[in-house]
């Protein structure tokens, strides 16, 4: 239920793809040499900046198990507390890593507002300063060299390459 409000924006974005993608190819041509596809990391050398954002509500029983998975991968997180009165937002809030905590404040019966979540986060993630940003739920974690891998796709993408990547998620429990 969560997936269909965007089997019609995903379908648009699909078809807006296809129709702008060069003919023959099956999707954009790989780029011809590495001056025109500079790395989106900074000139310094530095690595990218990434950022994790993850709105939850009610997730304690999850967060602490996420938050140690999740911060030495990434150079911060950014939260998005939309109701929770499990002490889900303290939690959160008194780990080193977390960069921000945006609270939503609780409201009866509850909503969940994907798109404003969303937004916020995202523009978050902008102010802090992220090169990219990695949208997780407090129940996903990522595998261990996450960051390594993360950092070559990044670098295979180049300046001109995808803006976003979807992930397969494998269900572990």
């Amino acid at each position: 239920l969560w997936g269909v409000p965007w089997l019609v924006p995903g379908a648009l974005a699909y078809a807006a793809g296809a129709a702008t993608a060069p003919r023959g190819t099956g999707g954009p041509e790989p780029p011809r040499d590495r001056e025109r596809t500079a790395s989106p990391r900074p000139s310094h050398g530095a690595r990218t900046r990434l950022i994790c954002v993850t709105p939850f509500r009610n997730e304690r029983r999850y967060l602490a198990d996420f938050l140690a998975n999740v911060a030495p991968q990434v150079d911060g997180i950014i939260a998005l507390d939309d109701g929770s009165n499990d002490g889900s937002g303290a939690a959160v809030a008194a780990h080193p890593a977390v960069l921000e905590v945006i609270r939503v404040a609780p409201r009866q019966p509850h909503h969940w507002n994907e798109l404003r979540n969303r937004r916020l986060l995202v523009d978050a993630a902008a102010r802090h300063g992220a090169d990219w940003v990695v949208a997780l739920d407090a129940d996903e974690r990522i595998e261990r060299g996450f960051r390594a891998r993360m950092e070559e796709v990044i670098e295979r993408a180049g300046a001109d390459g995808p803006q976003a990547y979807a992930v397969t998620f494998r269900e572990m429990w």
